[in-house]
């Protein structure tokens, strides 16, 4: 069970090369701990070609570009009606989606994303984010 202690733990996935397998550990990585029952948050911050979304079988209803945009010019629709619940037996969590098109990508500021863990770490036990 979780912790009190434990809260906006962040954990990013990345790398150098492409193919390595970032998704793939993020998705397990944020499916095992909610399993053990903590608050999680997967974040694909692969804008340009993230497949979490894919990884999870899930259909995007909103992209991390409109949980920005919802962020930005909404500041009073609480976060979390803005993501995406994944759900499999016993096991759910929040994922933010990459983009659905490749040029929304082009108008993600880093200034935004960083905003926008911030407020998820107010939010969950764990954050997890894959990059590209």
């Amino acid at each position: 069970m979780p912790e009190d202690n434990i809260s906006g733990v962040v954990i990013t996935f990345f790398s150098t090369a492409s193919s390595v397998g970032k998704t793939l550990i993020g998705v397990n990585m944020a499916s095992e701990l909610a399993r053990q029952g903590y608050r999680v948050c997967l974040v694909d911050y692969d804008l340009q070609f993230g497949d979490v979304a894919n990884y999870l079988h899930i259909q995007v209803e909103r992209s991390v570009k409109d949980v920005l945009e919802t962020m930005n010019s909404r500041p009073d629709v609480p976060l979390q009606d803005c993501l995406t619940q994944y759900r499999y037996g016993m096991i759910s969590f929040d994922v933010v989606p990459a983009p659905e098109f490749l040029d929304e990508a082009y108008n993600i500021s880093a200034d935004d994303c960083r905003r926008l863990i911030e407020k998820l770490r107010l939010l969950y036990d764990y954050v997890i984010i894959d990059t590209t």
